[in-house]
């Protein structure tokens, strides 16, 4: 089929904007180390991974690329593949420094978790005290004030009474039918999982892989 010459014509300015888009790709802040820059760089991320995706196809096959694209061979030579090849080679030393940044952030970070363990412990226990403490005052008080048939009570900060609330109290809730037990239900992944791998058809169920990075 002949294609017409403004069809190759569109066909060569597409790929040049897609060309000269990559080009002008600031790596600098595609690869920023602020997190909440990176966030907002999604859309030249996707436009890193065409120009790596035009690389490919370039170099592999310039002939079905030339005839995709309506340019010569030379052009792909001489534009295309330095043009992207150079840019691809920033990326990879923009993404090694930003790496290098975000792992000693993290290992910063994993340093710093277990002392945050160790001091929520310690807020956590300090808390309990403080319960403690004011349950035993409060107490303390009642006591004092139902003893003396004392209702009300009021101090230079607070002002103290009493108020009638109801409690349910099971001695054993082993003994009780299953009509007053809440029984909670949950899926027992591990034995669906041992299902499925054995063949079992389970509904709306699965096993999915997941790609997780490791630092070491």
């Amino acid at each position: 089929m002949k294609i017409r010459k403004s069809e190759r014509w569109g066909k060569k300015v597409q790929l040049k904007n897609i060309l000269w888009m990559i080009s002008n790709m600031n790596i600098g802040a595609l690869f920023s180390n602020n997190y909440y820059t990176m966030a907002f760089n999604l859309e030249s991320v996707n436009n890193l991974a065409e120009a790596c995706a035009i690389y490919e196809e370039a170099y592999e096959d310039a002939t079905a690329f030339a005839e995709k694209w309506q340019i010569t061979i030379e052009e792909i030579n001489d534009l295309v593949l330095p043009e992207l090849k150079e840019k691809i080679i920033s990326l990879k030393e923009g993404m090694m420094d930003s790496f290098n940044y975000n792992c000693g952030r993290i290992n910063e970070a994993n340093m710093k978790l277990p002392w945050i363990d160790e001091e929520i412990q310690r807020l956590q226990s300090l808390k309990k005290s403080y319960q403690t403490e004011i349950e035993r005052r409060k107490s303390w008080m009642k006591f004092c004030m139902e003893s003396v048939w004392m209702d009300k009570a009021e101090t230079d900060l607070n002002k103290l009474s009493f108020r009638t609330t109801e409690q349910v109290v099971v001695i054993d809730w082993t003994e009780l039918p299953d009509e007053y037990l809440r029984i909670k239900k949950e899926p027992d992944k591990t034995k669906i999982k041992e299902a499925i791998k054995w063949g079992a058809q389970i509904d709306w169920c699965g096993i999915i892989q997941n790609h997780n990075l490791i630092i070491k």
